[in-house]
């Protein structure tokens, strides 16, 4: 597993908005302040690629059982219910739905945008599923790092923006 490769994850929003809000206080202890796109002042926290991005960035589809299930990747329907997948983003595969927490289609971006609450839906599922599963082979780095995802997703709920995921080696 490489754990060299990192992903920055951003909130796609104004931080002299959201510094002011409620809760603000459980997140900046692990963001660094930065300049973003179009001289947007925001935040961003590391994770590492693998695992973490990998969990969290997966799709799957009920009319093939399409599922990333490669190194570092659980399917998505081992830890969400039917109902819950469905709330996912989806794009349309020759006819087929595959669902997914990333927003497909956008031509323009160069990093992955993803709804706080998709981000949410999935971390959440997956730490449940850690958790109540008591698998060993997620270390505590891993469930650190996905718990942070879940701390900042849970945040972003009240501005509805979106979170956006990086890799700045590329």
């Amino acid at each position: 597993m490489n754990r060299s490769e990192k992903y920055r994850v951003y909130i796609d929003s104004n931080r002299n908005v959201y510094e002011k809000l409620s809760g603000f206080e459980t997140i900046s202890s692990f963001m660094t302040e930065t300049i973003w796109i179009d001289d947007l002042p925001t935040h961003f926290f590391e994770i590492h690629q693998e695992p973490t991005f990998k969990l969290i960035h997966n799709q799957f589809s009920f009319e093939s059982n399409r599922s990333h299930t490669d190194e570092g990747k659980l399917s998505i329907d081992k830890f969400l219910e039917p109902e819950k997948i469905r709330t996912l983003e989806f794009w349309e595969y020759e006819g087929e739905k595959i669902y997914s927490p990333v927003i497909y289609g956008r031509w323009d971006d160069m990093w992955e945008s993803a709804k706080s609450k998709a981000v949410l839906t999935i971390v959440s599922g997956l730490l449940d599923y850690f958790q109540s599963n008591e698998i060993s082979a997620y270390h505590e780095e891993t469930m650190i790092e996905l718990q942070k995802v879940k701390t900042i997703a849970t945040f972003c709920l009240q501005l509805e923006c979106e979170l956006k995921f990086f890799n700045p080696n590329v």
